[in-house]
């Protein structure tokens, strides 16, 4: 049994002490008869009313003379639901299978394209995390976007467009790294357990398939050892040997090499693991000719050549294309590579089966490209699992709050319906076909929500019984105007955040930007479609029912219909003292001045918001009654306290220092382990670690639009007109390449005899060797003529510098001279760091568009960004020494820049903590807009976002206590949480703002804080559960998001129902400041 008193004016509230007084006393009584239908009921109902409004009854006249006046005039507190709403409300109550039939379709068409068109797979790529738009990114990436324009030589170019025999296309060479921690891996017995398992991944069916392959099948059988022995000769340093009968590049490892130098030197034929003694390996390891490459090529950098010690060694594997049913290596090449890493997952078993084993304590890492495409999708969605917790917690928590099954698994799944719709659009409409690891963060974000969302609703309809009883279209539409009221604003403010990292320099973070965003487009709308059908269906036919039994509903029946004497002898009801309640309430908080806290206590149970606060639930009476008073009441020192808190955690948020990492999993874990040991564990990377100088090229590229949607493109260069036929030209070039190579304090000479590269320097090589060549090439231009007709004159310059027209005339053979440069050379996994890539020719004219050069730089012990800040600082002292050359000697030369792809990362790591500043003004600024846009009012939009701003300093001045350092991942996670705490914090401002009724300031402040604190407190309850199952997961950015996100959320609850209420209750509009209410019918109320 509920009593509910209202009055709507008393002596204290100076701000209505002209309306006139009334009270209303309604209870709510057990259904009558529960089996009849609603529309019995509602006829009852009407029939009683009418009568009711033609006789006044003795029980009116009973509740008078008890003390109690009946009002027959509207609620002064009663709002006016939207014209548009209530149809819209009628319409899906009426007809809730066609707004749930609509969502369907929706999700059906978007998960039939995202599925049967891209499909989805996850990457976790450092390489991606990379900064654009600044001095240094714009010279790499116009320098690597050359490659798309231009080829290198003459095989380049005829790879590209007729069709290659198969595999005789170099793609990306794998890697696998061995480790023998604390020990010596080559020792005799760990050296045998590498050769075991390389000779069961040889073994691999399919290796022939794969492999990358000399195409000697294509020439007479008996050339065959001739050609094998001089491609031995040429690139065996590069390479490994030719497998004798499939015509494969064995393995690049120590394990071939040692199969060959037992074979060759001690004349064991097809040596085994066992033929290996100590004697031997020593011996290998001490050849004079040999022991700087080996040592260079596969031991680690902490290798000791005296004691011939080291922890870790390598092996590289070559595979390649075009594989069976491709022209060639540029024919889907996407294609090619993802059924080249299927099978690359098979030969890796043995090396994994080393990894788990660890025989002798050697263990094996993965640095197999394709594979490793698979390996990390495959390891993020085993992160993804733990969002089913998160489901799981929403669905457990949904039942209890809605005490439904069918509404919480029907709006847990709409939470969900969103994630594919997003992805689907990300790809359909931005062409984004990039889904990082990143992203998996906005799935537990959109679980918090998602659930703000449903419970916000289902709080709404649930409230609206108080004023609109059975009327379930009426309460429909009360859920939906308050609800999009505060959804369009909280959920908008967050999106718009989101979006706000489309600002930042780094693309996967626009991505996720966009992708947040959609997800949260998505969720507005499949609320008010897909749950408002199901709130529907549920309240016309399970309200009041639990696990499928109906309840007995309550029904609203006026007192007047009953004498007072049944009242108080059937229900246990004391009218008299009720009505006293009624008649010594009050309309406003007595103690309304700011100073008041300091000579007063504050004053509990005030109605003052119009609120039949009887019929809520004991934690929304909690708010009304106490918290509202509390915060009223103390308004100022909570202000000024909060105030102060911000300003002094925000002088400790600025003194966090930063940190130098970009990683995204422990180092301890094999993946991250393989990556950090192939960048710095041996002397030349597997990521490129160069000295690049290039001319010819604008240093900033152009990007068109669709580049920006892709992570791999970074826009195409603007050519300079260079004559580099110019013997000035040439001789400055030539110089140039000295000038490098006389830093042997920065330049590692073994490394750039194989990794190094210069265009001019073939070209000098070619003309040197002229003088050879020349007696030779006169016999086969002759033999050509005499058998062909065709006149070539294949003579070679003895000089350089050559003259313009010589060097004009040997294009042609510099180009098939060139190809030899790059036809050992594979693919990089990182785009533009190949030998190949310092040069380009023009595929419309042949000519020569650019022309660069590259030395390995040796790599520091500590790759931090202050050192490589250091080594750049070096460098460019280097280009600045070329540049005086060029100004000297070479007029036309002088533009030309300095290079590398390892300088993205650090101006990566410099940079992203700074845009977190700007990320982070960005999003206020929007959000500023978006609050605007919803109030009309700069005086609540500026607390908002004062309330953001706060909340923000608080959470990283508390985690500066904790010794948070900010890296890139912390720079990351800012960014997405600060404008996420916006979705605690505007609801109740939102109901403040919108409430053009009669209420007092007071009366705003108790009403927003009673309507919304259990929905987000329910949504913050979810958010953090949600946030706590990412504290498991083994990706190093999600456990310290999640303590990000707690904070954020608590933090923001706090200044969403304590500190932004008491602001605005301290220097706020007294009337309410929204501008809103002179676009619609305007109220009749004192200001």
């Amino acid at each position: 049994m509920t009593l509910n008193e209202q009055s709507s004016t008393t002596a204290q509230s100076p701000d209505i002490s002209s309306s006139s007084s009334s009270e209303s006393l309604s209870v709510s009584l057990p259904d009558i008869n529960a089996n009849d239908s609603r529309d019995n009921s509602q006829e009852r109902s009407n029939s009683t009313n009418s009568n009711n409004s033609n006789n006044t009854t003795s029980t009116t006249e009973q509740l008078k003379q008890k003390g109690l006046k009946i009002d027959d005039h509207k609620n002064d507190f009663e709002e006016e639901l939207w014209g548009w709403g209530q149809r819209y409300a009628t319409f899906v109550y009426r007809h809730p299978y066609i707004p749930i039939i609509f969502t369907i379709v929706i999700c059906a068409c978007l998960y039939g394209w995202l599925f049967g068109v891209y499909g989805i797979q996850v990457s976790a790529n450092t390489n991606y995390y990379r900064w654009s738009g600044d001095e240094i990114s714009n010279r790499w990436d116009s320098y690597n976007g050359a490659r798309d324009t231009t080829y290198a030589s003459l095989l380049d170019y005829i790879g590209r467009k007729i069709t290659m025999p198969r595999q005789s296309q170099m793609t990306q060479m794998g890697a696998i790294i061995y480790e023998r921690k604390g020990q010596n891996i080559l020792e005799l017995e760990a050296i045998q357990e590498i050769w075991k398992t390389e000779d069961e991944m040889h073994a691999t069916p399919g290796w022939s398939d794969h492999c990358f392959k000399v195409p000697f099948d294509l020439l007479p059988e008996e050339l065959h050892p001739t050609l094998m022995k001089l491609v031995g000769d040429l690139f065996g340093d590069k390479l490994s040997s030719i497998e004798e009968d499939t015509f494969c590049v064995n393995f690049k490892s120590i394990i071939t090499d040692i199969k060959t130098y037992m074979t060759s030197k001690l004349g064991i034929v097809d040596p085994k693991w066992s033929d290996l003694t100590t004697k031997i390996l020593t011996d290998f390891l001490e050849q004079p000719d040999k022991a700087d490459v080996i040592a260079g090529t596969y031991l680690g950098r902490d290798y000791d050549n005296t004691t011939h010690t080291t922890e870790r060694l390598r092996s590289m594997f070559p595979f390649g294309l075009p594989i069976l049913d491709y022209e060639n290596k540029w024919d889907h090449y996407d294609d090619q590579n993802n059924i080249l890493g299927k099978w690359q997952i098979e030969f890796m078993k043995p090396m994994k089966k080393m990894q788990r084993e660890m025989p002798k304590g050697v263990s094996a890492f993965s640095g197999i490209p394709f594979a490793l495409n698979y390996e990390i999708s495959d390891f993020v969605l085993e992160q993804v699992w733990w969002l089913v917790g998160s489901f799981a917690f929403l669905f457990i928590f949904s039942i209890v709050v809605m005490r439904s099954f069918f509404l919480s698994i029907l709006g847990c799944i709409g939470v969900f319906l969103p994630i594919p719709c997003a992805i689907c659009l990300l790809q359909g409409i931005f062409t984004i076909h990039h889904i990082d690891v990143i992203d998996v963060i906005g799935l537990f974000l959109i679980c918090g929500i998602g659930a703000d969302c449903l419970f916000i609703v289902f709080e709404m309809f649930k409230q609206a019984r108080t004023k609109y009883h059975n009327n379930n279209e009426k309460r429909l539409a009360f859920a939906i105007q308050h609800g999009i009221i505060a959804l369009a604003t909280s959920v908008t403010t967050a999106a718009v955040s989101f979006l706000a990292l489309c600002t930042s320099g780094v693309r996967i973070m626009r991505f996720f930007g966009i992708f947040c965003f959609l997800m949260l487009l998505f969720t507005f709308i499949f609320t008010f479609t897909w749950y408002i059908g199901f709130l529907s269906i549920w309240a016309r036919y399970f309200e009041g029912s639990f696990c499928g039994k109906r309840k007995n509903k309550d029904i609203k029946i006026e007192l007047s219909d009953l004498g007072s004497e049944e009242v108080e002898d059937s229900y246990g009801l004391d009218i008299e003292e009720d009505a006293n309640v009624v008649e010594n309430a009050i309309m406003d908080y007595p103690d309304q001045g700011v100073f008041d806290f300091l000579k007063k206590k504050p004053t509990f149970n005030i109605q003052a918001s119009g609120l039949k606060i009887a019929q809520y639930n004991p934690y929304e009476k909690f708010f009304h009654n106490y918290i509202s008073s509390i915060v009223f009441h103390y308004r100022l020192p909570i202000v000024l306290v909060m105030f102060a808190f911000a300003v002094v955690f925000g002088y400790f948020c600025f003194q966090m220092p930063t940190k130098s990492e970009l990683q995204f999993l422990s180092d301890d874990h094999p993946l991250q382990h393989a990556l950090t040991l192939a960048s710095n564990g041996f002397r030349s990377a597997l990521n490129d670690f160069s000295f690049v100088y290039v001319w010819g090229l604008e240093e900033k590229p152009t990007v068109p639009i669709a580049d920006t949607f892709t992570v791999t493109k970074y826009g195409y260069p603007s050519f300079k007109k260079i004559d580099f036929a110019k013997e000035e030209n040439q001789r400055f070039l030539d110089k140039a390449w000295q000038i490098i190579t006389n830093h042997s304090d920065l330049m590692d000479a073994t490394m750039t005899e194989q990794f190094g590269a210069s265009g001019m320097n073939e070209m000098k090589k070619l003309a040197n060797l002229g003088g050879q060549l020349n007696p030779v090439l006169a016999i086969l231009q002759n033999l050509l003529h005499q058998y062909t007709g065709i006149n070539l004159d294949l003579t070679l310059p003895a000089r350089f510098p050559m003259t313009k027209e010589e060097f004009q005339s040997l294009q042609f053979i510099w180009q098939l001279y060139l190809s030899l440069m790059g036809i050992d050379e594979p693919d990089s996994y990182v785009p533009g760091t190949l030998k190949v890539n310092t040069i380009g020719f023009s595929p419309r004219n042949y000519s020569l568009q650019f022309i660069g050069m590259k030395q390995n730089l040796k790599i520091p012990d500590d790759v931090s960004k202050e050192n490589m800040r250091r080594l750049y600082n070096e460098c460019n002292k280097i280009a600045e020494e070329i540049e005086d050359l060029a100004r000297k000697e070479a007029p036309d030369m002088v533009g030309g820049y300095m290079t590398g792809v390892q300088w993205l990362t650090m101006v990566t790591e410099e940079k992203l903590p700074k845009q977190v500043i700007l990320d982070v003004a960005y999003s206020f600024i929007f959000a500023f807009v978006v609050i605007f846009m919803s109030t009309f009012s700069i005086t609540y939009s500026f607390f908002v976002i004062y309330s953001m701003v706060s909340v923000t300093f608080i959470t990283m001045g508390i985690l500066y206590f904790t010794n948070w350092k900010i890296g890139t991942n912390e720079a990351i996670m800012i960014s997405i949480a600060a404008g996420f705490c916006a979705d605690f914090i505007v609801q109740p401002m939102l109901a403040q703002a919108h409430d053009n009724t009669k209420r007092t300031r007071f009366g705003r402040l108790q009403s927003s804080l009673t309507m919304f604190c259990s929905p987000v407190t329910y949504a913050c309850i979810t958010t953090l559960v949600a946030a706590c199952f990412l504290y498991p997961c083994e990706v190093l950015l999600f456990p310290p998001f999640a303590t990000f996100l707690i904070c954020s959320g608590l933090f923001g609850m706090v200044y969403g129902f304590i500190v932004l209420p008491a602001l605005i209750a301290l220097l706020g509009p007294k009337r309410g400041d929204s501008l809103l209410r002179l676009c619609g019918k305007k109220q009749a109320y004192e200001a």
